[in-house]
């Protein structure tokens, strides 16, 4: 047993399977022969005492007792140095913050409803991350294709199990639409006009260096809009991980639609531009990608949706000055202000007379969108 521990890398997920599923006649024998390779995250805190390290790996064992339906009571681990009622407390409050996050009730069943792009990478990722290896992968595709809801299925899969996987992306905005998101400058330090010669700033003591170690999974959402350098400045997982592959050996998923916006880049050429995006970066040929073609949003308006691509594409005609020609089935044709405003309704609401209040059919992905704010015909509706 001791061979196989080491090869998995001294696991808590290898040491709680065997002595829940193979019941082992003597379960403290394990914890003393192993606890110091269980507790190597902790060893790390160079000022932690031995008390308060058992305290913390018996913590964690529970953790993932609990998420194969299991407690540490009924083991022979009970005895223990530090009252483990108020060990939550000793945890740094960036690992007590993730710990905390809720799990939105869709997001429990977002798994059985992906589709197959969705399913095939989320398959491999979680295989990846279970296997503890090592991945840099990219989910391309245009709005619409369930980009966020596919990294919310990875979030609550993971958290489900009491595993810790950090939210991030470009924007703010993108980044709260994701449970526990924040923007990836905030979470890993990064300078926000990041250059060649940029680096992160973050002590390995600290506890969000620890919420580093800790977390299986990084996910980043919105990185076509974010400069390279951003992107590559991966030294800080590597120094904090001990480990000089990419991202420190962690499982990175990248996100994002290049058919949007680009990084900025002030006073900057097209070639400018192009240079300081992630596919002319080291790391774009490494990153394992899958992309998304169904659009969710319009998956009942095919002709639609196969506009929308051609467009974000650059495949549909234009005239000579670069205009793109709507097709006439989708435009609603202006007479005046009061009769187009009806047409609109009733092209966007047909069944509005028998359907006006069900919530379900009111927010069926039914939007009407006043962009200059001038509308003001609400009662209309």
């Amino acid at each position: 047993m001791r061979q196989s521990l080491f090869k998995c890398l001294m696991s808590y997920e290898y040491y709680l399977h065997n002595f829940v599923y193979c019941a082992p006649t003597d379960v403290r024998l394990l914890w003393d022969t192993y606890f110091d390779a269980m507790s190597e995250d902790f060893k790390r805190e160079t000022t932690i005492s031995v008390e308060l390290r058992v305290s913390k790996t018996l913590q964690s064992l529970n953790l993932f007792l609990e998420s194969m339906g299991k407690s540490i009571s009924l083991y022979d681990l009970t005895t223990r140095p530090t009252n483990m009622d108020n060990v939550d407390y000793e945890f740094p409050r960036e690992i007590q913050d993730e710990m905390s996050i809720q799990i939105p009730p869709e997001d429990y069943e977002a798994e059985l409803k992906l589709n197959l792009e969705q399913h095939k990478a989320f398959s491999m990722i979680i295989d990846v991350i279970q296997k503890g290896k090592s991945g840099i992968f990219f989910i391309d595709g245009p709005g619409g294709t369930g980009k966020t809801f596919f990294y919310r299925a990875l979030l609550a899969h993971l958290r489900s199990k009491k595993l810790m996987a950090i939210a991030t992306a470009t924007s703010g905005v993108a980044a709260a639409i994701m449970p526990g998101g924040r923007t990836a400058h905030s979470h890993f330090k990064i300078p926000i006009d990041a250059n060649e010669s940029s680096e992160c700033t973050m002590s390995k003591q600290s506890g969000a260096a620890e919420l580093l170690r800790r977390s299986k999974l990084f996910i980043w959402d919105g990185t076509p809009m974010a400069k390279r350098w951003a992107i590559e400045n991966d030294k800080l997982l590597k120094d904090v991980m001990g480990n000089d592959q990419d991202f420190g050996g962690k499982v990175v998923v990248f996100g994002g639609d290049f058919r949007q916006v680009s990084p900025v880049v002030p006073k900057a050429t097209i070639h400018q531009t192009i240079s300081a995006s992630l596919v002319r970066s080291y790391l774009w040929t490494r990153m394992k990608k899958f992309r998304l073609t169904i659009n969710m949003r319009a998956k009942n308006d095919t002709e639609f949706s196969k506009f929308l691509l051609r467009v974000g594409n650059g495949e549909e005609p234009t005239d000579t000055e670069g205009n793109i020609r709507i097709p006439e089935e989708m435009i609603v044709k202006y007479d005046n202000e009061e009769d187009s405003i009806k047409r609109l309704i009733r092209a966007i609401f047909p069944s509005l007379n028998t359907r006006a209040h069900s919530a379900d059919y009111m927010t069926d992905l039914r939007k009407i969108i006043s962009v200059e704010k001038l509308w003001r015909r609400s009662e209309d509706v």
